[in-house]
């Protein structure tokens, strides 16, 4: 028959005009029971002739009811309704009527004039109601009713007639009228409800949320009655949050924080557990929040990293600043959520609270075991500090690893803009972790605030580390890199930098004995020369050193008034010639005694083979011939190629020590300057002056 119905209608879309006359034949032809059937839908033999393309489903529809397929025949009426809505209409109604009462929901539905209107229009409402029909989609469908905003209220009431979703809500203390009360909220309580009745706990809660947030004030109305539904477990978990049953009664729109916290702490996470607390902040009072994260922090492990969060969250006064500053919120969701050190670090670093989290961690007795090594004492330390006191926790360990380099470098975070004395305290302390000699103090107190710097940390802790092993090279490479590092980028910290490794007990100090050279070697540029000279007299290479010497000696050359001949400016005047002379004598001065005796004895040798250019006290006319000799020498030995560094210095001292000659008064300064000439060609024409390298190096550094 429904095929027959089938070809019918083809012929119909085909033919719209026969529709009228098919349809008559048709009826006359329907058996008696789908006849009868048509009556109990309420639809006429003269409606049914006129049904058109619906007649079809319409047959489908009327078939399956009579043999009690109900889902099927909702199924064939939503078709017809495609072409015959009000037929349609009149139909589901006469369906409804059929229904067996465990079907109430749809019964109730299908009887809805302002429900049906949406079904027989809405086709997003079809696959829904299909569901009620069958007993294990029935509760998804009512779901889906109600998440459907244009249906929800039409399908609220109804919804609360099937027995199924009242023992559903009764298992979570709830009502029917509290699904219609509930409205935009109802889908997220529907939810909930379910989710409780079936025993997942964490589901209800989240669903709870959606609808606190969808309905504001719902939660104060049926707080109480979910409570008192609640699993046991969960009811004593609240109560070890310190939250009592009458607070919790009274949560409202935080209820659903609250119950996640309960059930995180019943599940061992303390980190959730606060998280959700802090969470329930601005929605009831803080101070239930604030007991509850203060209670909570106390059943946290006393060690490690949860003994940090342990000290900072049993603190009334930071909790209460915690819960109630927006400024901190961001610090404590790092805390909580696996950035412990982060979030802590931020909180030291605030200056709301930075004092009450300093005194807090400083009750923290492993805490403070990690920073007394490092002359650490109070909580007023910890304060001056801030958010540098884990740098210096993470330097311990990395001293306890054997990396002095990356501990020096985590240090330097914490010893910038603290109290000097703190500072003085830790470098002392740091001194005492390096077992370094007593004089390397003072040149880790000069770097103390570049420490942080990578380079510089590194250097300066491989200096040392080398210093330990014997090895002088290593040392004085580290420190020529230390100091060159610092110079770049703090010039005054490298004047005291220079000034500091005066101390350096063996011959190497001398050469930065002379604080006021070491100022102009700053404010020259020439100091990275210095440090080089440092590092190649370690190597042994005296003449590279020279050479370096040579390179700083020709740019404090330069520095002070020039001299002026036949009205023309020399390139140098008499405090360049001052500084050159300094600067070459601390060299001299620098080398071992040893290395100091074999020079002199060469140099008589050299002296006596090739003389001086300038001999004392013959007079200034014959300096001042002398002068347009070493002049010439100094121009030839700057056009040279390649260029030799000391030779121009040699050169230019030369000039200015002929030069010097001509001006009354100086003649102080040319007998150093011709004794440290000579000097300087003696060690630049000897090639092998050290002898035992070893011996050289321990004489370097008084080992």
């Amino acid at each position: 028959m429904k095929g027959g119905l089938e070809s019918v209608q083809a012929a119909v879309q085909a033919a719209p005009g026969l529709a009228a006359k098919i349809g008559e034949k048709v009826v006359n032809a329907l058996p008696q029971s789908v006849k009868a059937q048509f009556q109990k839908l309420g639809i006429t033999e003269q409606q049914l002739r006129s049904a058109g393309p619906a007649l079809p489903h319409l047959y489908e529809a009327a078939d399956a009811a009579s043999k009690g397929d109900w889902g099927k025949a909702f199924n064939g009426l939503r078709e017809a309704a495609i072409s015959a809505p009000d037929l349609t209409t009149q139909a589901m109604k006469g369906l409804a009527q059929q229904l067996p009462a465990q079907l109430g929901a749809a019964k109730s539905l299908l009887t809805d004039d302002a429900f049906l209107r949406q079904v027989v229009t809405n086709r997003d409402l079809h696959a829904q109601v299909g569901k009620l029909f069958n007993e294990q989609t029935r509760m998804e469908g009512l779901r889906g009713l109600l998440g459907n905003d244009a249906a929800r209220d039409a399908a609220l009431s109804a919804i609360g007639k099937d027995p199924g979703v009242q023992g559903m809500l009764a298992k979570a203390g709830l009502e029917p009228k509290d699904l219609v009360e509930a409205g935009a909220a109802a889908p997220h309580l529907f939810d909930a409800a379910r989710s409780f009745a079936d025993g997942k706990i964490n589901e209800g809660i989240d669903a709870l949320s959606k609808a606190a947030e969808a309905a504001p004030d719902l939660l104060n109305k049926l707080g109480e009655r979910l409570v008192s539904k609640l699993p046991e477990g969960l009811r004593n978990n609240i109560t070890a949050l310190g939250i009592t049953p009458s607070e919790l009664i009274q949560a409202g729109k935080g209820l659903p924080d609250l119950l996640k916290a309960g059930q995180a702490l019943g599940q061992g996470d303390f980190q959730a557990a606060i998280t959700n607390l802090r969470n329930a902040a601005g929605k009831i009072p803080p101070s239930i929040v604030e007991k509850a994260i203060t209670t909570t922090a106390a059943k946290l492990p006393d060690n490690a990293f949860s003994g940090i969060a342990r000290s900072l969250l049993t603190d009334k006064e930071l909790v209460h600043q915690l819960v109630t500053n927006p400024e901190l919120h961001a610090s404590f969701n790092k805390m909580m959520s696996g950035d412990l050190v982060q979030g802590a670090r931020e909180i030291l670093g605030n200056a709301t609270v930075r004092d009450a989290a300093a005194h807090a961690l400083a009750q923290n007795a492993g805490f403070m075991e990690k920073l007394k090594p490092f002359g650490i004492q109070s909580g007023a330390d910890v304060a001056a500090l801030g958010g540098t006191a884990f740098d210096v926790m993470e330097a311990g360990a990395q001293f306890a690893q054997g990396k002095p380099g990356e501990a020096l470098r985590s240090l330097g975070k914490a010893l910038g803009d603290i109290p000097p004395d703190l500072r003085g305290r830790m470098v002392g302390a740091l001194a005492d972790k390096l077992h370094v000699p007593e004089w390397a103090g003072d040149t880790l107190a000069a770097a103390a605030s570049l420490l942080g710097n990578e380079q510089v940390g590194k250097a300066l802790g491989d200096a040392f580390g080398a210093l330990q092993r014997g090895d002088v090279s290593g040392f004085l490479s580290g420190i020529a890199t230390t100091g060159k590092t610092i110079a770049e980028t703090a010039p005054e910290a490298a004047k005291a930098f220079l000034n500091s490794l005066s101390k350096i007990p063996g011959s190497i100090g001398r050469l930065f004995e002379d604080h006021e050279l070491n100022a102009a070697m700053v404010d020259s540029g020439a100091v990275t020369n210095i440090f080089e000279a440092a590092e190649k007299l370690g190597r042994g290479d005296i003449g590279g050193a020279l050479s370096e010497i040579a390179q700083t000696g020709t740019a404090l050359l330069g520095q002070g008034e020039h001299f002026k001949i036949a009205g023309q400016e020399l390139p140098f005047g008499s405090q360049g010639i001052e500084n050159l002379t300094r600067m070459f004598g601390r060299f001299v001065d620098a080398l071992p005694e040893e290395l100091k005796e074999r020079i002199a004895t060469e140099a008589a040798k050299f002296g006596a083979k090739a003389g001086l250019r300038s001999v004392p006290l013959l007079g200034n006319i014959v300096n001042g011939v002398s002068a347009i000799g070493s002049a010439k020498d100094l121009v030839d030995a700057i056009k040279a190629e390649p260029k030799d560094a000391l030779n121009i210095a040699l050169a230019a001292g030369q000039l200015g020590l002929d030069v010097a000659g001509v001006f009354p008064g100086l003649n102080s300064i040319t007998g150093p300057l011709q004794a440290i000439l000579g000097t300087a060609r003696v060690v630049k024409g000897a090639s092998d002056l050290i002898g035992d390298i070893n011996e050289f190096q321990r004489g370097l550094v008084g080992a």
